[in-house]
């Protein structure tokens, strides 16, 4: 299988910028047989900079020893180099099952194909393990909202709902695990999917919430976390509070109601990035906030 090197020999223990090559081999660990090395590659990788240094084990375990006195730092290569070559085999193998399947169907075997159909059934089965979670970083916003406040907002009569286009099952999974068992019967509402055409930052998911919760726009608050999202929601009308992460930070976030650095914990409270604000997320800051 191909493997990226850091150098023709795979001298993992005293690997240096000088030196570091980046190679495709085909071979297990030894030297390879067969190789195609691009210098610096490895370092670029590793630090983002051609120019950078990429230590060997030997380094790393001295400055480890160093700092944190005697001891063995080492990872175990053994099971990082095999897990890695495994994760890359099972994807060959997904790939070549798909590829299977399209010469059957092109063929129009596919039906008659039992030993392939039931190979199918057994990946789908097993893919079914465990629901995709959203690559885009959108969660609904019970993902990030403390339950504390869900249930007072639940207590105190407030209509909740989601506008998200993640899939319904990614949803429902989200409540379960993340909210409670129930977390799904917490939302008058789930608004998910390919239930309208347009996605965000088209506003037609919240368009299409509002009409079948029979509320109007200025009646509501929603919760989002990236320029998209705000797009979406203030489209409909909606004022909006945005918690950011790491991959929107540097979104437009214009017309917000409140930004946030998230929405806080005890003992761990929110900073507000678009002014000077600490604290908690609770009923009475969003009822604030949402008054204006």
């Amino acid at each position: 299988m191909p493997c990226v090197s850091p150098s023709p020999n795979n001298s993992l223990a005293s690997a240096s910028s000088s030196t570091i090559l980046a190679a495709l081999s085909a071979t297990t660990i030894g030297s390879p047989t067969f190789s195609i090395t691009i210098p610096r590659l490895l370092s670029y990788m590793a630090t983002g900079s051609f120019k950078g240094e990429v230590q060997g084990l030997n380094q790393l375990q001295a400055e480890e020893q160093s700092e944190f006195g005697p001891g063995n730092y080492m990872p175990n290569v053994r099971v990082a180099y095999w897990s890695m070559r495994v994760m890359a085999m099972l994807g060959v193998l997904r790939f070549l099952i798909g590829a299977v399947g399209a010469w059957l169907y092109r063929k129009r075997r596919l039906e008659k194909a039992r030993w392939y159909l039931w190979t199918a059934v057994v990946a789908r089965l097993l893919n079914r393990r465990r629901p995709d979670i959203p690559l885009t970083g959108e969660l609904p916003f019970s993902e990030r909202l403390p339950i504390a406040t869900l249930a007072l907002g639940t207590a105190a009569g407030l209509v909740l709902a989601i506008a998200t286009t993640t899939t319904p099952d990614n949803v429902t999974a989200l409540l379960r695990h993340s909210l409670a068992p129930d977390g799904a019967e917490w939302f008058a509402l789930i608004a998910a999917g390919d239930i309208v055409p347009a996605k965000k930052p088209a506003s037609d998911i919240y368009i299409w919430a509002l009409e079948k919760l029979g509320l109007a726009a200025e009646d509501c608050l929603a919760f989002e976390d990236s320029g998209n999202g705000i797009r979406s929601s203030m489209g409909a009308g909606l004022r909006t509070v945005v918690t950011v992460n790491d991959y929107t930070r540097e979104d437009d976030f214009s017309g917000a109601a409140a930004v946030l650095s998230d929405l806080g914990e005890p003992g761990a409270p929110f900073t507000r990035v678009d002014r000077e604000e600490r604290g908690l997320v609770d009923l009475a800051r969003l009822r604030a906030w949402f008054q204006g």
